[in-house]
């Protein structure tokens, strides 16, 4: 078998039909399909049960609520494909994103080969490509990792990559359970296995943007776990002995995730309930030790300049909503 296509369901019963819809008409045939049932209180079981009923490429499994980790590294033991491909259940995929992705791997016998992808915003009815064509078009070695910190070609979603199952395997590469920051840590953990990545230049996974309230106390939950998986990062690349080497490119990167967060609610959180979470990760992070001249020349300019205003709740707040009205992505 070619593919293993490992998608975790927990209720998205208005997404999943065009999901799976997207996954089964693929150009290429030889795939299995993994739905990991993680508890759905909602009609996705039913959803899902009927595609498998249809297709018996479909494996359907139910587990308790476990969350997204424990689901995809539920499909991971089970997949029997060559390679592995996760999507999440609220998003979809180009017809030919298995085909591509497939004939790339086998052709560059790559450890992973990634794609690029867009936000789709249902409400508004707007489409946005992420990022910058990828250049160059295959990395190897030390500088996989050094890129990866950087979030440069290589970006942090595991859903726009196709891997070699073997290379997970072999280097035991599941996902933390626990923490809602896990794709942080595999990202970093992966791309510091991988001997040779490849890319594919064409927008081929649509990630669906969903409108809703997010409560403060779940941007605090967002904040403590983003740094727990940088410190478990960091914890897995002293013990593999590359820290050393990348360290400046770490403590950026730490700089960067966090202010990423901030931007993230000062978008979205009313002034004084994110005044109260940016105290605390000035009081419970090392972002104010790590953003100082020395580790912010690591980082492009845009994240440069609201790295130095970020240590002004009110003026980064303020320019935050400016830069939302203008439509100014920064990634």
């Amino acid at each position: 078998m070619k593919v293993s296509v490992i998608v975790p369901i927990y209720n998205v019963e208005a997404y999943l039909e065009a999901c799976l819809g997207s996954i089964v008409k693929q150009t290429l045939q030889d795939i299995e399909i993994i739905l990991v049932n993680d508890g759905s209180t909602d009609g996705s079981l039913t959803i899902a049960e009927r595609f498998a009923m249809n297709d018996s490429r479909i494996k359907l499994i139910s587990q308790k609520n476990s969350g997204q980790a424990a689901a995809r590294n539920v499909g991971i033991r089970e997949a029997q494909g060559d390679y592995i491909v996760f999507i999440d259940s609220d998003d979809w995929i180009e017809s030919d994103m298995l085909e591509v992705l497939y004939h790339n791997i086998e052709q560059e016998k790559s450890d992973f080969v990634q794609c690029r992808f867009e936000f789709d915003n249902l409400q508004k009815g707007t489409k946005v490509v992420y990022g910058r064509e990828f250049e160059p078009l295959v990395m190897y070695g030390r500088e996989i990792l050094e890129d990866a910190m950087m979030v440069k070609n290589i970006l942090v979603a595991p859903v726009i990559k196709m891997y070699s199952r073997k290379f997970l395997i072999d280097n035991n590469l599941f996902f933390e359970s626990g923490i809602v920051n896990e794709d942080t840590l595999y990202a970093i953990v992966v791309a510091s296995c991988a001997k040779k990545v490849s890319f594919v230049n064409r927008v081929f996974y649509h990630a669906i943007e969903r409108e809703g309230s997010t409560s403060r106390a779940s941007y605090q939950r967002l904040c403590s776990h983003m740094i727990i998986a940088l410190d478990k990062a960091r914890v897995y690349l002293e013990a593999k002995g590359v820290f050393g080497a990348i360290e400046e490119l770490f403590k950026a990167r730490y700089v960067k995730s966090v202010l990423y967060n901030l931007m993230q609610m000062s978008q979205r959180l009313p002034y004084e309930e994110y005044r109260n979470i940016w105290q605390w990760n000035m009081d419970n992070s090392l972002y104010k030790c790590y953003n100082k001249m020395s580790i912010r020349k690591n980082l492009p300019l845009p994240h440069r300049v609201m790295a130095r205003l970020s240590v002004y709740p009110g003026l980064f707040y303020k320019s935050v909503k400016l830069l939302n009205l203008l439509s100014f992505r920064m990634h």
